[in-house]
């Protein structure tokens, strides 16, 4: 259980989100769009640098679209991403609601989050957060 909520926290920055309607391929492409995300270093900052930041920057730069950065914190975000008046928002997982209201790219990347105790002579079992208090 622990395990599932940790890689759920992992995995919070795997995705790019885009409210619908997408770009189709024939429409005439924006020279530039308003994006946000947050600081949340070393993936996002509100200072442009970023993992995920520089992903999301050469992505738009070979379609020949500038973004915009615009920063909220994550709630705000997501409801100008949904209101339209910020085209898309990253980094963000995959979920029912989100799902209903956002179209969502491929990830940018993968990973998993293990978490490791080292102590001489001692084993500790737990299926749950409780067993660790």
């Amino acid at each position: 259980m622990l395990k599932n909520i940790l890689f759920f926290f992992a995995i919070l920055s795997l995705l790019f989100v885009a409210p619908q309607p997408c770009f189709a391929n024939d429409a005439v492409l924006p020279k530039t769009v308003r994006i946000t995300t947050s600081d949340w270093p070393p993936f996002t900052s509100t200072t442009g640098k970023g993992i995920y930041s520089d992903i999301v920057n050469d992505a738009f730069a070979e379609i020949g679209i500038t973004p915009e950065y615009v920063y909220y914190p994550w709630r705000r975000g997501e409801k100008n991403v949904a209101s339209g008046k910020i085209w898309c928002i990253f980094p963000y997982t995959i979920n029912v609601e989100r799902s209903a209201l956002y179209l969502f790219s491929e990830p940018l990347n993968e990973s998993s989050t293990d978490i490791f105790y080292y102590g001489p002579d001692k084993e500790y079992v737990f299926e749950k957060i409780a067993d660790l208090k």
